[in-house]
């Protein structure tokens, strides 16, 4: 079915204004060309919590586990977000003076990035980041200046986009930067910046006035998965999807469920709260979105393929759909310690054996008698079968 949520596109010449100025084409959207209204009624899998049979590794195969360095410079206290990069892992650390800690592929320690302060070099606060594809640069988001800086953590340049203070999601391209929030006193959701943060595009419009308060569990409402991006409206319950190189080619998915959050419940109930049905987190990968979402009483696994629509609500009885990030067909969680030596111990039930713990069991041999509870945090990496 379709909906009547829109884009518009804009498509003009770039005037460069001056180096303090961001020139705004604030009237410019585009259309989805194709839209879909999506019933959650009928992608919902209605089996008992814990009669679940499924496992996710018949979604996914090949388990790896990557420990993170354990040196006193590289431990992390609470990990907020990741980014896979051809280079490595970003990774937020919110118990730090330097939050943003960079690790190569196999775990060892790199650079810590940037750190609090007020210099230009600086940031007050770490709102959110985002790394190029290649990883040797990152910007941090810090209220309404960006931060670039290289993977070594040198300073390289700071811009500062006066004029708009709420930007949440953050997605460093080689388009430029896309930035994404929740319906927060802007004219749109999510705009296009260039590199030097000169001109702005505006693509989806916003409900301007509408929001004053956010949802009590941040997270990063726009993903990208190779040239594609894919942006989360809270409020409205859709997902867009486009191009960046074509941005015409675009579609939009709205969800309808039961309790969902109405405009109503926005204007006169504590969006905090979070009780309606509503996303929980999401990544982006193979052109298939895979979520957390609350139904009802339950968090389900949602799927959502985007070339089909094809929507699927339902449980599995092992691990779930709450990834980390992902990356070239690579699904990624983070662990304690803690929980993976439970995961050993688990493992030995042979009453309700569970799928993912036998082959975690297996994957963790080489580290279940050198691995403690005040070790660093463990990656663990799936990779999505073909077909799934």
């Amino acid at each position: 079915m379709k909906t009547n949520r829109f884009f518009k596109y804009c498509c003009i010449a770039l005037v460069a204004i001056s180096c303090t100025k961001t020139n705004r084409n604030s009237e410019l959207f585009f259309e989805a060309t194709e839209r879909y209204d999506i019933d959650l009624t009928a992608c919902v899998d209605e089996t008992p919590p814990y009669a679940c049979k499924n496992s996710i590794t018949e979604e996914f195969c090949d388990i790896e586990i990557i420990p993170l360095e354990n040196n006193s410079e590289a431990l992390m206290g609470e990990i907020d977000n990741m980014q896979v990069c051809d280079n490595g892992f970003y990774i937020i650390n919110r118990q730090e003076k330097y939050p943003l800690f960079h690790y190569k592929h196999d775990g060892s320690f790199g650079a810590k990035i940037g750190e609090n302060g007020h210099s230009r070099a600086e940031y007050t606060t770490l709102w959110n980041f985002s790394a190029n594809t290649a990883g040797d640069t990152v910007a941090v988001l810090d209220y309404n200046y960006v931060r670039l800086y290289d993977s070594n953590g040198t300073f390289i340049n700071a811009y500062d986009f006066k004029d708009t203070q709420y930007w949440q999601g953050f997605l460093y391209t080689d388009k430029g930067f896309f930035l994404s929030t929740s319906n927060r006193c802007l004219n749109s959701v999510l705009a296009q910046y260039t590199h030097d943060f000169r001109t702005e595009h505006p693509i989806i419009e916003g409900q301007v006035n509408l929001i004053r308060d956010n949802p009590s569990s941040w997270q990063n409402l726009i993903r990208r998965d190779g040239q594609n991006i894919c942006y989360y409206d809270y409020y409205t319950a859709t997902f867009y999807i486009f191009d960046t190189n074509e941005m015409k080619n675009s579609k939009s998915f709205t969800l309808h469920s039961p309790n969902g959050l109405a405009e109503s419940k926005i204007r006169n109930m504590d969006v905090s709260s979070q009780d309606f049905d509503h996303l929980r987190s999401f990544v982006f990968e193979d052109n298939i979105i895979w979520g957390k979402f609350k139904y009802g009483k339950y968090s389900y696994d949602l799927k959502l393929d985007v070339k089909t629509g094809k929507c699927l609500l339902n449980r599995h009885i092992d691990m779930d759909y709450s990834f980390m990030c992902s990356h070239n067909g690579w699904f990624y969680w983070v662990f304690t310690p803690a929980w993976l030596l439970d995961v050993i111990e688990f493992s030995k039930d042979k009453i309700i054996p569970n799928p993912t713990y036998m082959l975690l069991k297996d994957v963790l041999e080489p580290y279940k008698d050198k691995m403690n509870e005040s070790d660093n945090y463990y990656i663990m990496r799936m990779r999505k079968k073909n077909g799934n």
